[in-house]
Formats: structure tokens, sequence, C-alpha cells
């Protein structure tokens, strides 16, 4: 009785690896692309989160009857709290870091009222001081505005 060997031969692997290794060949120039994309989103990633803490921050104020600020302590971290008009606990968030490590650098100097720190303020009514903070990650930028009604949007 004949026992039937069960395999690949050699020329076949040599094939597929020539298959694959065309493959790889091919799709190496796409490969940038979606690297690229992928700095895109975390940038993008960062921005949203920045954009939501400043939100957040001006739903405090509204629903606490207080000034709320959100700071800027360091290039990749924020602090939320209250100033003024504060319940007897009010909620105090950070600092927080941002996602991705990336780095915030906002515009309009420091605030000495902050600590040395930069400050965007929000009062009872949801009116805000304004201002802008640039969101990096790697080669890309996002900017978020803040007008002095309080609106806050991605650049």
């Amino acid at each position: 009785m004949k026992k039937s060997q069960a395999g690949f031969s050699t020329i076949e692997l040599i094939v597929v690896i020539v298959i694959i290794g065309f493959v790889a060949i091919t799709s190496a120039p796409y490969w940038q692309d979606v690297l690229d994309a992928l700095t895109v989103n975390k940038a993008k990633g960062a921005a949203e989160q920045v954009q939501a803490a400043i939100e957040q921050t001006r739903a405090y104020g509204i629903l606490e009857s207080a000034t709320y600020r959100i700071r800027f302590p360091g290039n990749n971290t924020f602090q939320i709290d209250c100033v003024q008009s504060c319940s007897t606990s009010p909620p105090t968030e950070g600092p927080l870091p941002l996602v991705n490590n990336a780095t915030v650098t906002p515009q309009g100097g420091v605030d000495p009222v902050c600590n040395g720190d930069w400050c965007i303020w929000f009062n009872s009514i949801g009116t805000s001081s304004g201002g802008d903070v640039q969101v990096r990650y790697g080669s890309e930028q996002r900017t978020v505005q803040v007008s002095f009604a309080g609106r806050v949007r991605i650049q």
C-alpha cells in the first residue's frame, strides 16, 4: 500500500511568495497616504477633544450660574475649574492630557489671573473671553476658535 504525501511542492511555494511580493510592491505607494490620513485623524481627534472640553466649561458656567474657566497649564494638558460664585463643591477636572500626545498652543499670551497659564473664561450666561487654541499632532494643525458669544468651532 502506497502512502500519499500531502503538502505543497517547491514550485507552488515559490509562486505564492512571488504573488505576495508583487502585491506588497504594488501597494507600497499607498502606505504613505494611509500614514498621512492617520496623522490628520489624530490631529482632528485632539482638536475635537479641546472643543468638547471648552463646551463643557461653558455648560458648567451656565448650569452652576458661576464663572468657569478652562486653562492650559502645559503644552498637552487642560484643566477646568470654577473661579467665581461657585457652589460648595464645584466640579474641577484636570489637568487632563490630550489624546494622541497632541500639543496645544493658546493664542494671545498668558493670563496673570490664571497663574501664568492661558485661559478661556465663561460666565453664568455662557459668554466668553474668547480666543483661539492651536492643536498640533505631527505636521497637522487645527485651530479651535471661541467667540465672545461662547460659540466654539474647529478650523
